[in-house]
């Protein structure tokens, strides 16, 4: 009995080494696995941080040029428009009737807004470089809410709708960016003529 106690127990110490073979060989293939996964994840990684690092040089490159496009387009676009201010300024002394004088007026009013857009777009650079500069001028109130009404005024009174300011003290002087403030005002005023 007792050797058969033995040979029991050498059995059943085979069949547990069996299981912690076979264990240790699906751990080493489950190893195996885990290694090759992690392994194809970084080759992933580096080529996707290779592709973010192409995608940022030609972000960056398509930023420099826009900004160059912007700058030459700007001046383009600012010389001529100089020449029509001008003209204007020239017509303006002229004898004109004032209806003709009105005319003059909105297309002067006009054009400055759209060179101080021009000049805005300009400046665009200068904001992406951290390097804009408000203006600290002094200006009428009456003249910034006369300037916006003559720009946006006619699309207002053909949309049916009525036109009026209220303004207790027209005569303020303020300081800051007319041109800035200007241009917010005659969009608040060209969203209420389209919308």
């Amino acid at each position: 009995t007792e050797f058969i106690r033995l040979k029991q127990t050498g059995l059943e110490q085979l069949r547990c080494n069996e299981g912690l073979n076979q264990q240790a060989a699906q751990m080493e293939a489950e190893i195996f696995e885990r290694t090759r996964e992690v392994a194809a994840a970084s080759a992933l990684l580096k080529t996707t941080n290779q592709a973010l690092e192409d995608a940022k040089v030609a972000a960056e490159a398509a930023n420099v040029a826009k900004s160059a496009f912007l700058a030459t387009m700007s001046h383009e676009i600012r010389t001529p428009m100089n020449g029509v201010l001008g003209m204007v300024s020239l017509l303006r002394r002229s004898p004109l009737n004032p209806k003709q004088q009105s005319h003059l007026e909105k297309i002067q009013t006009s054009g400055e807004h759209l060179l101080a857009i021009i000049n805005d777009i300009l400046d665009f650079s200068k904001i992406e470089a951290g390097k804009i500069e408000l203006a600290s001028d002094d200006f009428r109130l009456a003249d910034l809410i006369r300037e916006s009404w003559t720009l946006v005024g006619d699309r207002i009174t053909a949309k049916g709708l009525e036109r009026r300011t209220i303004c207790w003290n027209p005569e303020l002087i303020l300081r800051g960016d007319k041109t800035r403030l200007e241009q917010a005002l005659v969009n608040f005023l060209g969203n209420v003529a389209k919308f």
